[in-house]
């Protein structure tokens, strides 16, 4: 009877778990003021600055996949 309860429990605590992490999202933030020289990437401001070649590397660097 022991190894059955702790089946279901075991069961139960897998399926809860795999529930709850499933419904974990990202957090957006809506910029308030976005000018010219802000860089915003997904809904997600990235930086500011007024030098064009400095905003394209900070899109080139958010859209880069994550190392480590």
């Amino acid at each position: 009877m022991k190894k059955i309860l702790f089946a279901t429990l075991a069961l139960s605590t897998f399926a809860a778990t795999s529930a709850m992490a499933a419904t974990h999202h990202r957090a957006r933030v809506v910029p308030q003021a976005v000018t010219n020289d802000t860089v915003v990437s997904d809904g997600v401001v990235i930086g500011k600055d007024p030098d064009a070649y400095v905003r394209f590397e900070l899109l080139r660097d958010a859209a880069a996949p994550n190392q480590g």
